[in-house]
């Protein structure tokens, strides 16, 4: 309940304006201004988010929808406000934000050439030292085919395995025992050893080529 969420009495809630409440954490004017619209206009409004230092409980991340309800009997319009306290989700997303900003620091500065490729063959991701390899500049592999890496005279043994792992993912290696080659921009080849990982984001499977 809003008492036991805000750690508040009955009798420092009910009768007091909601600027009033909570050491006036609840004054703030854009939401004072909403909540008014409602009130007057019949207007209603979702997922408006704020932030503030709450006595006891402390710092919150709420998400407030807001509609005007007819108090049947007692001949009153009030303002109907549902609050979601989002501050873990949003410390989850922000942890999450972090670590992939970490992984990707750690994928652009290693020493191997790394690609991420979808399963509709299209290169998601390409490192630094995989630009540099292939002889593109940056971003310049992003959204294009990986077939493009694949040279057409001795790239038919590498493709067919490459199609094979997109169909279906798992770990592997490709060019231990053979001689192997990719294609740089200008066209001339690039004696490779790659090894293939399956990425699960989203239920959505990638595919890592390092």
């Amino acid at each position: 309940s809003f008492y036991a969420t805000f750690q508040l009495k009955q009798s420092e809630t009910e009768g007091r304006f909601l600027s009033e409440l909570s050491a006036g954490q609840w004054s703030i004017p854009e939401l004072l201004k909403m909540v008014e619209a409602v009130l007057n206009k019949g207007a209603q409004f979702e997922d408006f988010e704020i932030e503030a230092d709450f006595p006891v409980i402390g710092h919150r991340h709420l998400v407030i929808n807001a509609r005007r309800a007819d108090l049947t009997g007692v001949g009153l319009q009030a303002a109907l406000i549902a609050i979601e306290d989002a501050t873990e989700r949003k410390e989850l997303s922000h942890k999450l934000e972090l670590a992939e900003a970490r992984h990707r620091i750690f994928l652009e500065n290693a020493y191997n050439g790394i690609l991420v490729i979808s399963q509709k063959g299209i290169i998601e991701f390409a490192n630094k030292r995989a630009e540099i390899q292939f002889g593109y500049s940056s971003g310049e592999l992003r959204g294009q085919a990986y077939e493009i890496l694949i040279p057409d005279q001795v790239g038919r043994s590498l493709r067919r395995q490459c199609e094979e792992f997109l169909r279906h993912p798992e770990d592997k290696q490709i060019g231990r025992d053979l001689d192997v080659y990719c294609k740089r921009k200008d066209g001339s080849l690039l004696p490779v050893e790659i090894s293939l990982s399956p990425l699960t984001v989203d239920s959505e499977v990638f595919i890592t080529a390092f």
